[in-house]
């Protein structure tokens, strides 16, 4: 029976990691089940329960937002938290706690699913194009009618198959798949390019660097030519260029600062931290009230009429993970979550995939407020914990 139960239960992981792209309502429901058979086999079946410092550090920091949410706000006020917090705590303990996750089935399956709806998207580009005669990237309206998931977290969902596909790459024996790896990987990456996804292409690139600087295995000369080189040689075009110059210096630069909504929000962030009412130590404990310091802060410092009355519309959220704990839970959660990423960098820095997966985390936590979203949730405790789970050349099948 025990048998049975396990092999249902990561069937359904390795289902809830197939369709998660595509649809969240059966994610959920996969999801679902696959929590409810863990549970059955920790505790009916008497399976082993991983527990360390780490995990208990994390549930500690998830109990503290709790509390101090729970104290400070309504339920009304804090339903970001009270409707997401439940994926990441069972999800934590599950995913952390498993010893015997498929590793190399997850991968190949995730970098899998990201192919077929990449290609859904292209086909919809496709027909997009066909019929108004130019491509939709630029517009995020219309191109969210493609993509179907928010572009960012598309870009960074595609970014962490990119380095599956290249831990595959990197691991396999035959060359008929390393053939097939590599061109995933070219696949990959020229679609986050094309849909411009900023934040992911910049992580590509910062990734790349550190591998080359402490992972490939060549002298410090060859390090220096393929690492730096390139990089002095793109500064250089860019600084001796009077025409670049010209176009960064003035339009495109201050058009650039205009339209990154992130300049307004940080500069309000840090307006709100200033306030009398604002404490350091435990932070405002109410997502709703936060919320209304950024709108209110957007009223008194954008002064084009139009981008006021978009900003506070959208209601624009701190857009940055360790912006939003600051806010909410003050310098305790702020040093909570600080530390969490650091320490998962440290556990993972022998392995190049699993501390590629901990900088694009890190960089997108940066930038997004990942766990205001399910699918953010979801991208969370499976490729961060799949992360901390992977070990060099050894996988569980």
């Amino acid at each position: 029976m025990k048998y049975y139960i396990n092999r249902f239960r990561y069937f359904f992981l390795l289902l809830f990691i197939l369709i998660l792209p595509f649809t969240i309502a059966i994610s959920n429901m996969t999801f679902g089940i696959f929590s409810v058979l863990s549970i059955i086999s920790f505790f009916y079946f008497k399976e082993d329960f991983y527990i360390d410092k780490f995990l208990i550090l994390i549930l500690t920091f998830l109990l503290y937002l709790s509390v101090d949410g729970f104290f400070q706000g309504s339920y009304n006020a804090n339903k970001t938290l009270w409707k997401f917090l439940p994926i990441l705590l069972i999800g934590t303990i599950l995913m952390y706690s498993s010893k015997n996750l498929p590793l190399l089935k997850l991968k190949k399956i995730s970098v899998f699913s990201s192919c077929i709806f990449i290609l859904i998207c292209l086909i919809r580009t496709i027909i997009f194009y066909t019929e108004n005669h130019f491509l939709p990237f630029a517009n995020d309206a219309e191109i969210a009618s493609i993509l179907k998931i928010h572009r960012p977290y598309l870009g960074f969902y595609v970014l962490l198959n990119i380095i599956l596909s290249y831990d595959l790459f990197n691991k396999s024996d035959q060359k008929k798949y390393k053939y097939l790896y590599s061109l995933i990987f070219l696949f990959l990456f020229a679609f986050i390019v094309l849909i411009a996804a900023r934040l992911s292409i910049i992580s590509f690139f910062i990734i790349s660097f550190i591998y080359v600087i402490f992972y490939l295995d060549l002298n410090i000369y060859k390090k220096f030519t393929i690492g730096i080189l390139p990089l002095f040689i793109v500064s250089s075009f860019i600084f001796y260029s009077p025409k670049i110059q010209e176009r960064l210096n003035n339009n495109n630069l201050e058009l650039m600062i205009d339209h990154e909504p992130r300049f307004v929000i940080w500069e309000s962030v840090n307006n709100i931290s200033r306030n009398d009412d604002f404490n350091t130590i435990f932070g405002y404990g109410n997502y709703q009230l936060i919320e209304d310091y950024l709108v209110l802060n957007y009223e008194q410092i954008i002064d084009k009429k139009e981008k006021r009355d978009y900003y506070i519309e959208e209601r624009f959220n701190t857009h940055s993970q360790f912006f939003d704990y600051f806010l909410f839970g003050g310098f305790i959660a702020f040093f909570f979550f600080i530390s969490i990423c650091l320490i998962s960098l440290w556990k993972t820095k022998r392995d190049f995939t699993s501390f590629a997966i901990m900088i694009s985390f890190i960089l997108f936590f940066s930038v997004e407020n990942v766990f205001h979203r399910q699918l953010g949730c979801y991208l969370f405790i499976l490729y961060y914990f799949v992360a901390l789970k992977n070990k060099k050349n050894i996988y569980f099948d």
